[in-house]
């Protein structure tokens, strides 16, 4: 009996060597990931990044988990780098081996890929992922990094940008450069912005334009609103310069509403509009509130011009209360006018009280007069 139990021992023990052995040739059958250079906190070697091939044989989209890597096997104390498909123009350093030899850099890396592996998966949205608690701890400790060695932080940023073939890696690197500026930053931005195959990337560039401290990212957003290709992009664009609300966001947004035929996307180029405000937005909106033939469209527009607090705005909700066949858009032209103040508010409400034929739109004239200053 105690020579069965010494023979089972041993046959365990066996076992487990051989999986240990296993273990060390197919590390992913296992789960592992060995750990480069840097990852502990030690001191890492001279590192390079070679353009094209895989980032350290770890993808973030998988999580903590690694996946071996493709083209040549990672050098020890290298970041290695994939090309991306359908990107826009490639790094100039592709090709080359260019150094991240100092400790900075590699630990700048690092924490744009544990960035990464916090963030949603990639998806065929074209929406910029949402982040949560963790990526927003990730985020403050890059923007510290950036404020400390902003060089850094861009140059390793840019490259994986533009070199990653990982997209939640492009996706945190758009965002890591948004915290920037730069001609050289934002034409990246705009080109993965224009052609990345990834549409969550393509988002997260947009938005990233739209979050820039740099004053030149508005003019990089109107220059890009055109070339966007799918409508929901492009929404985007007019939402980041509407938040911008700089009065170069006018012309671009007004060009784009002549040729675009996604309702969705002219609704948000006239809120767009009224968040920038000023005379030539006001202008627009004022052409659409009356004849724009969507029907959303002049209900967006009324609500931007009731909002902006010119006083012309009362005269053109009148002729929208008086003209249109639409009850909705009459009724929201009420409620703006309910807002407002002075004669021509007033008289607007009271024929719209008593005259107008849909019993909705007179109950809201009645109470907007009971309320109007």
């Amino acid at each position: 009996m105690k020579r069965v139990g010494i023979n089972l021992l041993r046959g365990l023990a066996a076992l487990a060597l051989l999986i240990g052995l296993d273990a060390l040739v197919r590390p992913e059958v296992y789960g592992l990931r060995w750990l480069q250079p840097g990852q502990l906190g030690e001191t890492p070697g001279p590192a390079r990044v070679d353009l094209p091939v895989a980032v350290s044989g770890h993808d973030p989209a998988a999580g903590n988990s690694a996946t071996p890597s493709t083209g040549a096997d990672p050098t020890p104390g290298y970041l290695r780098i994939d090309p991306v498909a359908g990107g826009a123009d490639p790094h100039p350093v592709a090709g080359q081996a260019t150094p991240l030899d100092t400790p900075d850099e590699q630990q700048i890396a690092a924490a744009i890929e544990e960035f990464a592996a916090s963030l949603p998966a990639d998806s065929d949205r074209p929406r910029p992922p949402v982040l949560g608690a963790n990526s927003r701890r990730c985020l403050v400790r890059l923007a510290g990094e950036s404020a400390r060695d902003a060089d850094a932080v861009e140059s390793v940023a840019l490259l994986l940008l533009q070199g990653s073939g990982h997209p939640r890696v492009r996706m945190a690197a758009a965002a890591v450069l948004g915290l920037t500026g730069g001609p050289r930053i934002l034409e990246a931005l705009a080109g993965r912005a224009a052609e990345d195959s990834s549409p969550t990337v393509r988002a997260a560039a947009v938005a990233a334009l739209g979050a820039s401290p740099d004053p030149a990212a508005t003019g990089a957003l109107a220059r890009l609103l055109p070339r966007l290709d799918l409508p929901e992009l492009r929404e985007l664009a007019a939402g980041a310069l509407g938040e911008r609300g700089e009065a170069g966001g006018v012309g671009p947004l007004r060009e784009a509403l002549a040729s675009e035929t996604a309702g969705t996307a002219r609704a948000r180029f006239i809120d767009a509009l009224g968040l920038i405000g000023g005379e030539a937005a006001r202008q627009e909106l004022t052409s659409r509130a009356i004849g724009d033939p969507a029907e959303e469209v002049r209900i967006r527009a009324v609500r931007a011009l009731s909002c902006t607090g010119d006083p012309g705005a009362a005269a053109t909700l009148a002729v929208v209360i008086e003209r249109d066949d639409r009850p909705e858009v009459r009724r929201e032209a009420v409620r703006g006018l309910g807002r407002m103040s002075g004669a021509v508010a007033r008289i607007a409400l009271e024929r719209a009280a008593g005259a107008d034929p849909d019993a909705e739109v007179r109950k809201a004239a009645a109470g907007a007069l009971s309320g109007l200053k």
